[in-house]
Protein backbone atom coordinates (compact mmCIF):
# COMPACT_ATOMS: atom_id res chain seq x y z
CA UNK A 1 0.00 0.00 0.00
CA UNK A 2 1.34 3.10 -1.26
CA UNK A 3 1.44 7.03 1.18
CA UNK A 4 -0.73 7.84 -1.31
CA UNK A 5 -3.39 4.95 -1.13
CA UNK A 6 -3.10 5.14 3.17
CA UNK A 7 -3.88 8.98 2.70
CA UNK A 8 -7.07 7.99 0.29
CA UNK A 9 -7.62 5.34 2.89
CA UNK A 10 -7.85 8.03 6.23
CA UNK A 11 -9.77 10.65 3.98
CA UNK A 12 -12.47 8.14 2.84
CA UNK A 13 -12.93 5.05 4.83
CA UNK A 14 -10.93 4.60 8.34
CA UNK A 15 -13.11 6.78 10.52
CA UNK A 16 -16.24 4.99 9.11
CA UNK A 17 -14.40 1.49 9.52
CA UNK A 18 -14.25 2.28 12.84
CA UNK A 19 -17.76 4.21 13.69
CA UNK A 20 -19.50 0.78 12.85
CA UNK A 21 -17.48 -1.42 14.95
CA UNK A 22 -19.52 -3.15 17.19
CA UNK A 23 -18.41 -1.46 21.08
CA UNK A 24 -20.69 1.12 20.37
CA UNK A 25 -23.72 0.14 20.87
CA UNK A 26 -22.56 -0.98 24.71
CA UNK A 27 -23.02 0.85 27.96
CA UNK A 28 -19.78 3.61 28.03
CA UNK A 29 -18.51 1.79 31.42
CA UNK A 30 -18.44 -2.07 29.73
CA UNK A 31 -16.52 -0.90 26.58
CA UNK A 32 -13.90 1.15 28.90
CA UNK A 33 -13.51 -2.03 30.88
CA UNK A 34 -13.21 -4.06 28.03
CA UNK A 35 -10.55 -1.91 27.12
CA UNK A 36 -8.91 -1.39 30.41
CA UNK A 37 -8.41 -4.85 31.00
CA UNK A 38 -6.30 -5.26 27.77
CA UNK A 39 -4.26 -2.63 29.18
CA UNK A 40 -3.77 -3.88 32.51
CA UNK A 41 -3.34 -7.34 31.01
CA UNK A 42 -0.61 -5.50 28.69
CA UNK A 43 1.00 -3.96 31.48
CA UNK A 44 1.35 -7.31 34.13
CA UNK A 45 1.10 -9.95 31.94
CA UNK A 46 -2.11 -12.14 30.98
CA UNK A 47 -4.06 -13.95 33.16
CA UNK A 48 -3.02 -17.12 31.51
CA UNK A 49 0.64 -16.58 31.99
CA UNK A 50 1.86 -14.72 29.14
CA UNK A 51 4.41 -12.12 29.87
CA UNK A 52 4.13 -8.31 30.30
CA UNK A 53 4.11 -6.13 27.11
CA UNK A 54 4.42 -2.85 29.01
CA UNK A 55 5.62 -0.60 25.37
CA UNK A 56 2.61 -1.92 24.01
CA UNK A 57 0.43 -1.14 26.82
CA UNK A 58 2.01 1.76 27.46
CA UNK A 59 1.19 2.45 24.05
CA UNK A 60 -2.23 1.71 24.12
CA UNK A 61 -3.18 3.84 27.45
CA UNK A 62 -1.85 6.45 25.26
CA UNK A 63 -3.35 6.23 21.84
CA UNK A 64 -7.13 5.45 23.46
CA UNK A 65 -7.53 9.66 23.10
CA UNK A 66 -8.18 9.02 19.39
CA UNK A 67 -11.23 6.75 20.25
CA UNK A 68 -13.27 8.98 22.80
CA UNK A 69 -15.17 10.47 19.95
CA UNK A 70 -16.06 6.89 19.16
CA UNK A 71 -16.71 5.90 23.14
CA UNK A 72 -18.57 9.30 23.74
CA UNK A 73 -21.27 7.31 21.53
CA UNK A 74 -21.73 4.52 23.90
CA UNK A 75 -24.73 4.22 26.16
CA UNK A 76 -24.27 6.51 29.77
CA UNK A 77 -26.00 4.01 31.84
CA UNK A 78 -24.37 1.97 34.65
CA UNK A 79 -24.36 -1.43 34.37
CA UNK A 80 -24.35 -3.41 37.94
CA UNK A 81 -21.18 -5.66 38.03
CA UNK A 82 -17.58 -5.78 36.15
CA UNK A 83 -18.39 -8.86 35.52
CA UNK A 84 -21.57 -8.15 33.56
CA UNK A 85 -19.38 -5.36 31.31
CA UNK A 86 -17.18 -8.24 30.46
CA UNK A 87 -19.87 -10.78 29.74
CA UNK A 88 -21.53 -7.69 26.95
CA UNK A 89 -17.96 -6.76 26.12
CA UNK A 90 -16.63 -10.31 25.14
CA UNK A 91 -20.34 -11.39 23.79
CA UNK A 92 -20.26 -8.36 21.41
CA UNK A 93 -16.39 -9.39 20.35
CA UNK A 94 -16.26 -12.84 20.21
CA UNK A 95 -13.56 -13.68 18.22
CA UNK A 96 -11.76 -10.20 19.11
CA UNK A 97 -11.37 -9.11 15.63
CA UNK A 98 -13.27 -5.99 16.19
CA UNK A 99 -10.94 -5.43 19.21
CA UNK A 100 -7.55 -5.71 17.16
CA UNK A 101 -8.96 -3.55 14.44
CA UNK A 102 -10.04 -0.74 17.06
CA UNK A 103 -6.49 -1.13 18.22
CA UNK A 104 -5.10 -0.87 15.24
CA UNK A 105 -7.22 1.97 14.25
CA UNK A 106 -6.21 3.72 17.43
CA UNK A 107 -2.27 3.26 16.02
CA UNK A 108 -3.57 4.47 12.79
CA UNK A 109 -4.47 7.74 14.26
CA UNK A 110 -0.90 8.13 16.04
CA UNK A 111 0.88 7.36 12.52
CA UNK A 112 -0.93 8.31 9.82
CA UNK A 113 -0.43 11.96 10.34
CA UNK A 114 2.96 12.00 10.74
CA UNK A 115 3.44 9.46 7.52
CA UNK A 116 1.10 12.34 5.14
CA UNK A 117 4.01 14.92 6.60
CA UNK A 118 6.54 12.39 5.43
CA UNK A 119 8.38 11.86 8.77
CA UNK A 120 8.02 8.36 7.38
CA UNK A 121 8.92 6.64 4.69
CA UNK A 122 6.13 3.75 3.57
CA UNK A 123 7.54 1.00 1.86
CA UNK A 124 4.80 -1.84 0.93
CA UNK A 125 5.76 -5.33 1.38
CA UNK A 126 3.68 -8.95 1.51
CA UNK A 127 1.33 -8.84 4.24
CA UNK A 128 1.71 -4.84 4.64
CA UNK A 129 3.75 -2.11 4.50
CA UNK A 130 6.86 -0.72 6.63
CA UNK A 131 7.24 2.92 8.21
CA UNK A 132 10.76 4.31 8.47
CA UNK A 133 12.48 7.45 9.15
CA UNK A 134 13.31 8.81 5.31
CA UNK A 135 17.50 9.91 6.36
CA UNK A 136 19.47 9.19 9.16
CA UNK A 137 19.46 12.54 9.96
CA UNK A 138 15.96 12.48 10.76
CA UNK A 139 16.17 9.17 12.49
CA UNK A 140 18.93 10.79 15.07
CA UNK A 141 16.72 13.84 15.09
CA UNK A 142 13.84 12.19 16.52
CA UNK A 143 16.07 10.19 19.09
CA UNK A 144 16.91 13.81 20.17
CA UNK A 145 13.24 15.06 20.14
CA UNK A 146 12.51 11.77 22.05
CA UNK A 147 14.88 12.55 25.08
CA UNK A 148 14.10 15.88 25.45
CA UNK A 149 10.91 15.30 25.79
CA UNK A 150 11.17 12.51 28.55
CA UNK A 151 13.79 14.49 30.48
CA UNK A 152 10.79 17.52 30.63
CA UNK A 153 8.47 14.96 32.03
CA UNK A 154 8.17 14.51 36.02
CA UNK A 155 10.21 12.60 37.97
CA UNK A 156 10.20 10.79 41.42
CA UNK A 157 13.11 11.64 43.50
CA UNK A 158 12.96 8.75 45.71
CA UNK A 159 10.89 5.01 45.28
CA UNK A 160 7.23 5.08 46.40
CA UNK A 161 6.57 4.27 50.15
CA UNK A 162 6.23 0.19 50.82
CA UNK A 163 2.34 -0.27 51.10
CA UNK A 164 1.65 -3.88 49.55
CA UNK A 165 1.38 -5.57 52.85
CA UNK A 166 -1.02 -2.78 54.24
CA UNK A 167 -3.24 -3.12 51.21
CA UNK A 168 -2.69 -7.12 51.54
CA UNK A 169 -4.68 -6.59 54.92
CA UNK A 170 -7.50 -4.43 53.21
CA UNK A 171 -8.04 -6.94 50.30
CA UNK A 172 -8.26 -9.71 52.32
CA UNK A 173 -4.80 -11.34 50.79
CA UNK A 174 -3.49 -11.38 54.15
CA UNK A 175 -5.11 -12.85 56.87
CA UNK A 176 -5.28 -10.96 60.26
CA UNK A 177 -7.86 -11.43 63.05
CA UNK A 178 -11.21 -10.21 61.83
CA UNK A 179 -11.44 -8.11 65.21
CA UNK A 180 -8.16 -6.69 64.50
CA UNK A 181 -9.44 -5.83 60.99
CA UNK A 182 -12.72 -4.46 62.10
CA UNK A 183 -11.32 -2.50 64.64
CA UNK A 184 -8.14 -0.95 62.30
CA UNK A 185 -9.47 -0.93 58.93
CA UNK A 186 -10.13 2.45 58.50
CA UNK A 187 -7.18 3.41 60.36
CA UNK A 188 -4.80 1.32 57.61
CA UNK A 189 -7.17 2.36 54.77
CA UNK A 190 -6.63 6.52 55.91
CA UNK A 191 -2.54 5.55 56.42
CA UNK A 192 -2.12 4.22 52.95
CA UNK A 193 -3.73 6.85 51.01
CA UNK A 194 -2.09 9.51 53.48
CA UNK A 195 1.51 7.68 52.61
CA UNK A 196 0.85 8.19 48.97
CA UNK A 197 -0.71 11.48 48.70
CA UNK A 198 2.90 12.96 50.23
CA UNK A 199 4.83 10.99 48.62
CA UNK A 200 3.24 12.40 45.17
CA UNK A 201 3.30 15.89 46.83
CA UNK A 202 7.21 15.48 47.87
CA UNK A 203 8.78 13.35 45.61
CA UNK A 204 7.66 14.15 42.41
CA UNK A 205 9.43 16.94 40.54
CA UNK A 206 8.74 18.27 37.46
CA UNK A 207 9.14 21.92 36.56
CA UNK A 208 5.74 23.98 36.10
CA UNK A 209 5.13 25.22 32.54
CA UNK A 210 2.66 27.61 33.79
CA UNK A 211 3.87 30.60 36.52
CA UNK A 212 0.93 30.57 39.58
CA UNK A 213 -0.57 33.49 37.97
CA UNK A 214 -0.36 30.92 34.30
CA UNK A 215 -2.29 28.78 35.89
CA UNK A 216 -4.94 30.84 37.84
CA UNK A 217 -6.05 31.95 34.30
CA UNK A 218 -5.90 28.44 32.68
CA UNK A 219 -7.89 26.23 35.11
CA UNK A 220 -8.96 28.63 37.78
CA UNK A 221 -6.72 27.43 40.35
CA UNK A 222 -3.25 28.14 41.41
CA UNK A 223 0.23 26.07 40.95
CA UNK A 224 -0.19 24.75 44.71
CA UNK A 225 -3.82 23.56 44.07
CA UNK A 226 -2.94 21.93 41.08
CA UNK A 227 0.19 20.33 42.70
CA UNK A 228 -1.97 19.34 45.78
CA UNK A 229 -5.17 18.49 43.39
CA UNK A 230 -2.64 16.00 41.07
CA UNK A 231 -1.12 14.36 44.26
CA UNK A 232 -4.64 13.53 45.45
CA UNK A 233 -5.38 11.81 42.22
CA UNK A 234 -2.19 9.95 41.82
CA UNK A 235 -2.55 8.53 45.24
CA UNK A 236 -5.97 7.49 44.99
CA UNK A 237 -4.42 5.71 41.73
CA UNK A 238 -2.06 3.78 43.33
CA UNK A 239 -3.96 2.91 46.24
CA UNK A 240 -6.15 1.09 43.58
CA UNK A 241 -3.57 -0.42 41.59
CA UNK A 242 -2.02 -1.83 45.28
CA UNK A 243 -5.02 -3.67 45.46
CA UNK A 244 -6.16 -4.92 42.25
CA UNK A 245 -2.31 -6.47 42.28
CA UNK A 246 -3.48 -8.70 45.07
CA UNK A 247 -6.56 -9.96 43.20
CA UNK A 248 -4.52 -10.40 39.95
CA UNK A 249 -1.54 -12.02 41.32
CA UNK A 250 -3.47 -15.41 42.53
CA UNK A 251 -5.39 -15.42 39.16
CA UNK A 252 -2.41 -15.77 37.63
CA UNK A 253 -1.21 -18.74 39.51
CA UNK A 254 -4.41 -20.34 38.41
CA UNK A 255 -6.91 -19.81 40.78
CA UNK A 256 -9.50 -19.04 39.27
CA UNK A 257 -12.42 -18.47 41.62
CA UNK A 258 -15.44 -16.34 40.67
CA UNK A 259 -14.70 -13.78 43.57
CA UNK A 260 -11.09 -13.07 42.69
CA UNK A 261 -12.17 -12.72 39.25
CA UNK A 262 -14.78 -10.29 40.54
CA UNK A 263 -12.46 -8.81 42.43
CA UNK A 264 -9.66 -8.17 40.03
CA UNK A 265 -12.65 -6.61 37.79
CA UNK A 266 -13.60 -4.34 40.33
CA UNK A 267 -10.05 -2.81 40.88
CA UNK A 268 -9.08 -2.19 37.45
CA UNK A 269 -11.66 -0.89 35.63
CA UNK A 270 -13.07 1.32 38.85
CA UNK A 271 -16.83 2.42 38.82
CA UNK A 272 -17.23 4.35 42.62
CA UNK A 273 -20.25 6.99 43.68
CA UNK A 274 -19.49 10.48 42.05
CA UNK A 275 -19.87 12.10 45.73
CA UNK A 276 -17.55 9.46 47.23
CA UNK A 277 -15.10 10.37 44.62
CA UNK A 278 -15.36 13.60 44.50
CA UNK A 279 -15.69 14.47 48.45
CA UNK A 280 -12.34 11.88 48.67
CA UNK A 281 -10.54 14.58 45.72
CA UNK A 282 -11.22 17.32 47.47
CA UNK A 283 -10.25 16.49 51.53
CA UNK A 284 -6.84 14.56 50.70
CA UNK A 285 -6.18 18.20 48.44
CA UNK A 286 -7.87 20.56 50.74
CA UNK A 287 -9.32 22.42 48.13
CA UNK A 288 -12.86 23.61 47.84
CA UNK A 289 -15.60 22.29 45.76
CA UNK A 290 -14.99 24.64 42.86
CA UNK A 291 -11.49 24.36 42.81
CA UNK A 292 -12.02 20.44 42.82
CA UNK A 293 -14.20 21.16 39.78
CA UNK A 294 -12.58 23.15 37.25
CA UNK A 295 -9.41 20.96 38.23
CA UNK A 296 -11.24 17.84 37.54
CA UNK A 297 -12.73 18.72 34.15
CA UNK A 298 -9.28 19.24 32.59
CA UNK A 299 -8.66 15.18 33.88
CA UNK A 300 -12.25 14.27 32.73
CA UNK A 301 -15.08 13.31 29.86
CA UNK A 302 -18.48 14.24 31.40
CA UNK A 303 -21.41 12.18 29.98
CA UNK A 304 -23.89 13.39 32.68
CA UNK A 305 -25.39 16.11 30.52
CA UNK A 306 -25.84 16.95 27.16
CA UNK A 307 -23.13 16.92 24.62
CA UNK A 308 -19.57 16.02 25.96
CA UNK A 309 -17.07 18.51 25.25
CA UNK A 310 -13.96 15.92 24.13
CA UNK A 311 -11.68 19.01 22.57
CA UNK A 312 -8.74 18.12 25.16
CA UNK A 313 -8.76 14.41 24.58
CA UNK A 314 -6.11 14.27 21.65
CA UNK A 315 -2.46 13.44 20.90
CA UNK A 316 -1.80 11.03 23.52
CA UNK A 317 -3.91 13.03 26.18
CA UNK A 318 -6.43 10.34 27.35
CA UNK A 319 -8.48 12.17 29.96
CA UNK A 320 -8.67 9.48 32.72
CA UNK A 321 -12.27 9.32 34.39
CA UNK A 322 -15.32 9.20 32.80
CA UNK A 323 -18.24 11.22 34.86
CA UNK A 324 -21.67 9.43 34.38
CA UNK A 325 -24.82 10.00 36.00
CA UNK A 326 -24.36 9.00 39.74
CA UNK A 327 -21.04 8.19 39.24
CA UNK A 328 -17.29 7.94 38.12
CA UNK A 329 -15.36 5.23 35.91
CA UNK A 330 -11.64 5.39 35.36
CA UNK A 331 -8.90 3.13 34.86
CA UNK A 332 -5.68 3.15 37.91
CA UNK A 333 -3.12 2.33 35.21
CA UNK A 334 -4.57 5.14 33.25
CA UNK A 335 -4.90 7.57 35.80
CA UNK A 336 -1.82 7.03 37.68
CA UNK A 337 0.58 7.79 34.74
CA UNK A 338 -1.58 10.54 32.94
CA UNK A 339 -2.00 12.91 36.46
CA UNK A 340 1.73 12.48 36.89
CA UNK A 341 2.85 13.27 33.44
CA UNK A 342 0.37 16.01 32.45
CA UNK A 343 -0.13 19.91 33.33
CA UNK A 344 -2.81 21.53 31.96
CA UNK A 345 -2.35 22.12 28.43
CA UNK A 346 0.53 19.33 28.33
CA UNK A 347 0.13 16.18 26.94
CA UNK A 348 2.30 13.40 26.94
CA UNK A 349 3.63 12.74 23.58
CA UNK A 350 4.71 8.74 22.75
CA UNK A 351 7.33 7.96 20.82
Amino acid sequence: MSLDELIEFEKKRADDVAGKLVFWGLPVRAALTGLYCIIDQLLHGSLDGSPPRFLEGEAVAYRMSYLVPLLVRCRADVTPSSEECYQLFGRADLTGASGRELLSYAHFCELMPQARKGHFKVTRRQGGFDLTHPSQAFADAEVKDILLCELSLGFEINPPPRVDVRCGILSGGIDVDDGWRQAHQATVHADVLADLYEHAYRELVEPPILTDEGFRAAVGAGLEEFLRFRSAMTAIAGFCQEICSWYRAPLQRGNRSNYLSDMYGQWLSICWNDEFFFHLVRQMAGLSPEQTERLLSIYAIDLRTGTPNVDHARDGFFPPVWRLPGCVLFSPEVAGPVCQLAQPGVRPELA
